[in-house]
């Protein structure tokens, strides 16, 4: 498989801005997939431009679109929710950080574009990622109780009867 390379990556490299307002438009219920952004940051780039201030990733990526198109760059753009976790990262010490995200569209009404992008990781857990170390040292969840029906169980009975005693 042969990668255009290009001066920056992007999610639009994916389902350029038109197509995915039509899948979102088409289909609300669903996810637009859009494609797997994977790549290791080094550093940032930030500045101004007509659509407002942005922030980069600089470093070795690659894009690649969901009919399997692969762009490499050495900037990449691509939706908040993936760049400051590894800006944040990179300015606390880090020297190189790993992305490796799959990127799909949803409908937003509150977007000016009528869709926001979500991601989900596209790498496995290691025993070096932090959030999966801090995880298995945890406690065991809470368990929520369920919220009392009109049709009280016999156990709502109780905690009423419970109740009623203490007041």
């Amino acid at each position: 498989m042969t990668a255009t390379i290009q001066k920056k990556v992007t999610c639009a490299f994916g389902i350029p801005s038109p197509k995915v307002l039509a899948l979102v438009l088409a289909h609300p219920e669903k996810r637009a997939y859009a494609g797997r952004l994977i790549g290791i940051a080094t550093g940032t780039k930030s500045g101004v431009s007509q659509y407002g201030d942005w922030t980069s990733l600089i470093g070795s990526f690659q894009f690649t679109s969901p009919e399997g198109e692969t762009v490499r760059a050495v900037q990449a753009f691509g939706p908040d929710l993936v760049i400051q976790p590894v800006v944040a990262q990179l300015a606390s010490g880090s020297q190189s950080v790993t992305v490796a995200v799959d990127v799909f569209a949803v409908p937003s009404d509150k977007s000016p574009t009528g869709w926001n992008y979500v991601c989900s990781t596209a790498i496995e857990e290691t025993e070096s990622d932090p959030l999966a170390l801090l995880m298995a040292k945890t406690t065991a969840r809470p368990v929520l109780l369920a919220v009392p029906s009109d049709n009280p169980a016999p156990a709502d009975n109780a905690v009423k009867r419970a109740a009623a005693k203490k007041g």
